[in-house]
């Protein structure tokens, strides 16, 4: 039996755009597989083949997106060994380096849902989407202050929240994706419906909760399950300025009003 893939070629297009979106060098998860080998092998003396080469990566990746596949294999495919890297504070940040195959599908998924969750979420997010997002927020600081600096009535409240991505409730997560992005959902919840595996050296842990740091999906993820509780400020409280970069926000208005923003995080939070 011979079986056929119509392979629209804007999908291949973008595939090849996303293959060469990696940074040089990116690292391979535990299967060895880099960008780098899919470029060699579709470049240079591998063009001849390369159009083939790309149908078919092409169809692995409509598998995946498309949810067409054994769900036993979403423990593994899910999987990633942790790095982890040292904060300022000698915390420790963990960062799943999963396969490329798995940051392939990531990133093709983004391309697809990418301006429009940008505008769902950048009228406060200005970590997804927005180019300098960081110095974004900091001349809105500075402007509101500059503007209202002899306000005595004004406060400033910086809120950073801890240990956030690992605590993501999965359930919260899955709910928003379906409800915002459904073209991804199956996808999604192929990487975090189920447990997966986090290696650590020789031994693993089974990642049950939270957003895995590391991956193209991961920012955009946590964003996307914080942003209803934003819009609860935004509803509940008149601020000059409400502006987050991921986990970081930064308010600034009349203080009893700030006061009523802090005790919404207070209880959302946890």
């Amino acid at each position: 039996m011979v079986i056929i893939y119509r392979i629209h070629s804007r999908r291949t297009d973008t595939i090849l755009k996303c293959i060469k979106s990696f940074f040089k060098g990116t690292s391979c998860g535990r299967d060895g597989l880099r960008a780098q080998h899919l470029l060699d092998v579709l470049c240079g003396e591998g063009s001849v083949v390369a159009r083939d080469l790309l149908c078919a990566i092409t169809v692995v990746v409509n598998l995946l997106l498309g949810g067409r596949y054994p769900l036993s294999l979403a423990e593994f495919v899910a999987s990633a060994p942790l790095t982890r890297l040292l904060k300022p504070d000698s915390g420790i940040h963990p960062i799943a380096v999963g396969t490329i195959w798995r940051r392939l599908v990531s990133k093709v998924a983004m391309k697809g849902v990418g301006k429009d969750m940008a505008k769902y979420l950048n009228d406060f997010q200005f970590d997804v989407g927005v180019s300098g997002g960081a110095e974004v927020i900091l001349h809105s600081v500075n402007r509101v202050l500059n503007l209202r600096h002899g306000d005595g009535s004004l406060t400033m409240l910086t809120v950073d929240f801890s240990n956030t991505f690992n605590l993501v409730d999965r359930s919260a997560l899955l709910r928003e994706v379906r409800l915002r992005c459904p073209s991804i959902c199956l996808w999604v919840e192929f990487l975090y419906g189920q447990a997966s595996r986090l290696y650590l050296g020789d031994g693993h842990i089974m990642s049950v909760t939270g957003v895995q740091q590391g991956g193209p999906l991961g920012p955009f993820l946590f964003a996307l399950v914080l942003h209803p509780r934003i819009h609860q400020i935004r509803d509940s409280c008149k601020l000059l300025l409400h502006a987050w970069y991921l986990d970081d926000e930064t308010l600034v208005g009349d203080s009893e009003e700030v006061a009523k923003a802090q005790d919404i995080i207070w209880v959302f939070g946890p």
